[in-house]
């Protein structure tokens, strides 16, 4: 998460302390909470990500100029030459020579003679601590354009979603501007000045502020992007801030969807919710009414520009699921892969996620105890008598009853094979 997205957040955080401060208990607080102002930073992160966009347009056409006309650092190479070639020596160069015999010879009168003479040539040097931090800054331009690519690709809709993206949406706008920023960037990597700079195999190990660095304007434009590197606040503090964002948009989902607080935990009709935030988690624990089947998942805040393997808890005995959150995308703790991904609304995915949780339907006891109701795998385990797990998908699944009716609650839905 940028510096910007972190000031709104830390705004946002301030309204929600405004908010507790008048409730002196949570049934007070979650009988008000869809009173609460919770600004959508989704549109946001969209509105940086377009500003970003524009900066890496300038910040290329900055570095496209410098790579035609770089500052050069002047040395001197001794080489040897035939002395016919040679126009005039340096007093170095006239003692290297008398001291090198392996450049003389008798010539045909008898006379000693250099066939050939150390002479100093001025060089012009490119690959200077400054033109390497340039690369090393277009370098750090495309990886970030990759993880951009990467980041979209997860929420263009496909058919699993209610509809495919239209002509002239967001996605279709994202993509093109970050095609142009590649193509871009491909050019100059094509020049010589790139090639020459990367053979060198030279890398920036310290940041020293050079006399050109701080005086030219261009190279100075490079040094300041150079020293960002889109630098992060205290990463840990941003997701305990995300989670707690989080926290306050789920209790509105759930008072929407008229789950009662009874004095001890939040209830609906077939489960009763106990939900906490533990620093960058929320933990959700369900259990269902009649049997008293109990089911926890963890669902952790994650920076949405931040790559990441999640943990895989759900062997744990205790924890169903442990599911990774961005602004934009729930990631699934079994593979990694988003399981629910929007551009619309961020209510609209939390509401998708807690449904996933409470998902119950009609089902045959006799069939669907020899095939699992998501893969239709026979490779399944019986936990206990109530409750299967598939070995092939990773579902679970408990037996609930209501009158004649027998029903599935899946207290963990794996990946359909």
């Amino acid at each position: 998460m940028r510096i910007d997205e972190e000031n709104v957040l830390h705004t946002v955080l301030q309204e929600i302390r405004r908010y507790e401060k008048g409730k002196n208990d949570f049934s007070s607080l979650y009988r008000d909470v869809t009173d609460l102002h919770l600004p959508s930073l989704q549109v946001l992160s969209f509105a940086s990500d377009l500003e970003y966009f524009k900066h890496c347009r300038f910040l290329l056409s900055v570095l496209a100029t410098i790579f035609q006309k770089p500052h050069l650092a002047t040395k001197f190479q001794d080489t040897i030459l035939r002395s016919d070639q040679a126009s005039s020596l340096s007093n170095e160069a006239f003692l290297a020579t008398v001291k090198d015999p392996s450049l003389w010879s008798i010539n045909q009168e008898n006379e000693m003679l250099p066939r050939e003479v150390h002479f100093t040539e001025n060089v012009d040097d490119l690959t200077t601590y400054e033109n390497v931090l340039v690369v090393e800054t277009l370098d750090f331009l495309e990886k970030q354009i990759t993880q951009y690519f990467e980041f979209y690709q997860n929420i263009v809709p496909s058919l699993s979603d209610q509809s495919l993206s239209q002509e002239g949406s967001d996605s279709e706008m994202m993509y093109q501007k970050l095609r142009a920023l590649e193509i871009r960037i491909q050019r100059l990597k094509k020049t010589g000045f790139y090639q020459q700079i990367k053979a060198s195999k030279k890398q920036i190990h310290e940041l020293i502020p050079t006399n050109i660095l701080k005086t030219d304007r261009l190279y100075h434009i490079v040094f300041v992007e150079y020293q960002k590197k889109w630098k992060r606040s205290d990463d840990i503090k941003t997701k305990e801030s995300l989670a707690r964002y989080f926290y306050f948009l789920i209790l509105q989902e759930l008072k929407r969807d008229h789950f009662l607080w009874n004095g001890e935990t939040l209830e609906s009709p077939h489960h009763l919710l106990s939900l906490s935030l533990e620093q960058d988690r929320l933990v959700f624990v369900w259990k269902e009414k009649t049997t008293g089947i109990v089911a926890k998942h963890v669902l952790q805040a994650i920076d949405g520009y931040a790559y990441h393997k999640p943990k895989d808890l759900t062997s744990s005995l205790d924890i169903q699921s442990y599911d990774s959150m961005s602004l934009w995308t729930i990631y699934s703790g079994l593979d990694g892969k988003p399981l629910f991904s929007t551009q619309n609304s961020l209510p609209e995915m939390i509401r998708q996620y807690l449904n996933r949780m409470q998902l119950m339907k009609p089902a045959s006891p006799v069939l669907y105890r020899h095939y699992c109701p998501n893969c239709r795998s026979h490779n399944l385990q019986e936990k206990d008598d109530q409750t299967i797990e598939c070995c092939s998908c990773h579902s679970c699944y408990a037996w609930v009853h209501f009158g004649e009716k027998t029903y599935l609650w899946f207290l963990r839905l794996g990946r359909e094979a």
